[in-house]
């Protein structure tokens, strides 16, 4: 990012840096998920309350959803600046300047805000009524059982106090007319909270709610946010193939051939995201409308769908990662090939053998005739030789392919 000396560039780099980070961030939490599992995994059944309850749960929630957030935004971001550069190819080669860069940074610190914020705002006491689903008591306690909402805490407290107006309380009150039913016996009891990211083993963010749960605006409108951001990825997407396609088509193979890996990383692009946020929103609204249960589909969804993104991104972002494995896997099948056809390489060394060294000498510095053809790589047309038009297509296949590999 340093060294980059166009608005392009820096803005690719430091967009796919912050992709970068939302990823490592899932990916940190999938690790210290799966050590949580290995460590309460014979006792979950026992330890579950107390997991769903602890702080390191939450935090692994926050974790997750600031990573998952993160990069999406970015994605989103990334997406409509490729869609502008292709759009206005005078922008691809603009020095980076204070404006630039100070737009840029602002970029970046409303992604991360606002990332966090989604992820902090669930776990505020100001906003406790909304986002917590329940206290768990001490085993001693054994009035209150497992997760007591805020429903079952009134109706044994409205028991316990005689008539008392019906109207909701809130989580403060309902603490503290708890902790004078038992001061006498027991002193102040100590209660556990059951907050937004405790609704699974999986601590996740609650996407799945109903009608009924307090929290259900908040977590639809993060859901017709990830939509939205979707579907303008895909559109940026869809108008970056477009111009490709319509400016490939005015000029030779070579550039037909370029806008095909285009397009390849532009599906994968499409296809990730569909396969990770479309059938996650469709169970979301399924279960919103009461049509399904999808409680007991969190593990799958938050450590086989979701993290898909995640997983993918590395080869569709950064070409450093996908070459080398390209690489490695040409190597491969180079030496297996090598392997097989030990006969054709022996047959040809015999045949070279054999001529003299004044035939072979003869045939060095001899120029390319018509019957002495010689393939020659592809070699680029000097901008000389292309009319305005010609010239304009080639830079904006050009400036479609850079803005795909970096």
């Amino acid at each position: 990012i340093v060294h980059s000396k166009n608005i392009r560039s820096i803005t690719n780099k430091a967009f796919i840096s912050l992709i970068s980070v939302g990823d490592f961030l899932v990916g940190i939490y999938l690790m210290a998920l799966a050590s949580m599992d290995l460590i309460y995994s014979e006792r979950y059944c026992v330890q579950s309350k107390m997991w769903l309850t602890d702080k390191k749960c939450s935090f692994l929630g926050v974790l997750n959803t600031i990573g998952s957030q993160m990069s999406l935004i970015s994605m989103t971001f990334l997406s409509v600046i490729r869609a502008k550069t292709v759009v206005r190819s005078s922008m691809s080669t603009s020095n980076v300047n204070k404006r630039a860069v100070l737009i840029l940074s602002a970029s970046i610190l409303f992604i991360t805000l606002i990332s966090a914020a989604i992820a902090i705002i669930p776990l505020q006491r100001e906003v406790e009524d909304f986002f917590v689903n329940g206290l768990y008591y001490d085993s001693s306690v054994k009035l209150f059982i497992g997760f007591p909402n805020k429903d079952e805490h009134s109706d044994v407290i409205s028991r316990y106090y005689g008539r008392m107006q019906k109207r909701p309380l809130k989580w403060k009150l309902i603490n503290k007319m708890v902790d004078e039913m038992f001061s006498q016996d027991y002193g102040e009891v100590q209660a556990r909270r059951l907050d937004f990211y405790g609704n699974d083993g999986a601590c996740m963010f609650k996407y799945f709610v109903t009608p009924s749960d307090p929290q259900r605006m908040f977590v639809w409108s993060i859901l017709a946010l990830n939509s939205i951001c979707f579907f303008i990825i895909a559109t940026s997407y869809m108008i970056i193939s477009s111009a490709s396609k319509q400016s490939s088509e005015k000029l030779g193979e070579r550039f037909r051939k370029r806008h095909k890996a285009t397009q390849r990383k532009i599906s994968a692009i499409i296809t990730s995201d569909c396969v990770c946020w479309i059938p996650f929103i469709f169970v979301c609204i399924l279960h919103s409308a009461e049509v399904l249960d999808a409680t007991e589909w969190y593990s799958m969804f938050s450590v086989v769908i979701l993290p898909i993104n995640s997983v993918i991104n590395p080869f569709l972002y950064d070409d450093v990662l996908s070459t080398k494995v390209h690489s490695i896997i040409g190597k491969m099948f180079v030496k297996r090939q090598g392997n097989e056809e030990p006969a054709v390489q022996n047959l040809e060394m015999r045949v070279l053998s054999n001529k003299s060294n004044g035939a072979v000498q003869g045939q060095v510095g001899r120029r390319p005739n018509a019957k002495n053809p010689v393939k020659l790589a592809a070699v680029q047309v000097p901008n000389s030789s292309l009319t305005e038009q010609e010239e304009m297509d080639t830079n904006s296949v050009s400036i479609v392919s850079v803005n795909m590999s970096f």
